[in-house]
C-alpha cells in the first residue's frame, strides 16, 4: 500500500480506486472528469449514487478558489480585511476569523489572538457567528 493511501479504506472499493487515481487528499479534484471517468469504464455506480459526492466535490472547491482569491486580495491590499468582516461573502461564512485575520500582511498567530481577545471572541470562531457587536469591534479595531 502507498503512503498515504491508508484513508482510502473507508470508501467503497469502487470509489477507493477512483480517489487514488486521482491523487484525493486536500487536492482540487474536477468533478466532472470524475463522472465522465465513471461513465468510460463502466464503473457499477449510478449516475445519482455520484452526484451527491460530486456536487459537494463541486462546491467545496469552488469555496477553495474563492478564499484563495480573497485572501490573495487581502495581502496585495485590494480589499480590505475589515470589508469581508462586515459583509461577508457565502464562501467566507464558514471560514475562521483567526485565518482571515492572518491573510493579511504581517499579521502573525500573536497579532491575531491579541486582537481577537480584546474583542472577547474566541480565535475558532467563524466569520459567519460573529455577531454584530463582535463584527464592530473587530472593524474598529482593524481601522
Amino acid at each position: 500500500m502507498r503512503q498515504g493511501a491508508r484513508h482510502l479504506n473507508k470508501h467503497p472499493p469502487r470509489l477507493r480506486s477512483l480517489l487514488s487515481e486521482r491523487g484525493f487528499g486536500g487536492v482540487i479534484v474536477d468533478a466532472s472528469a470524475l463522472v465522465k471517468r465513471h461513465e468510460q469504464k463502466g464503473i457499477g455506480m449510478t449516475r445519482t449514487a455520484t452526484a451527491p459526492h460530486l456536487r459537494a466535490l463541486e462546491r467545496a472547491n469552488e469555496v477553495r478558489r474563492a478564499r484563495a482569491r480573497l485572501k490573495r486580495e487581502i495581502a496585495e491590499r485590494e480589499i480590505n480585511a475589515a470589508e469581508i468582516i462586515l459583509n461577508p461573502p457565502a464562501e467566507a461564512s464558514s471560514w475562521p476569523v483567526v485565518e482571515l485575520l492572518m491573510s493579511q500582511r504581517q499579521w502573525g498567530m500573536r497579532k491575531c489572538q491579541r486582537l481577537l481577545v480584546h474583542s472577547q471572541i474566541d480565535e475558532r470562531r467563524t466569520i459567519g457567528q460573529l455577531t454584530d457587536r463582535q463584527r464592530s469591534s473587530l472593524v474598529t479595531q482593524l481601522d
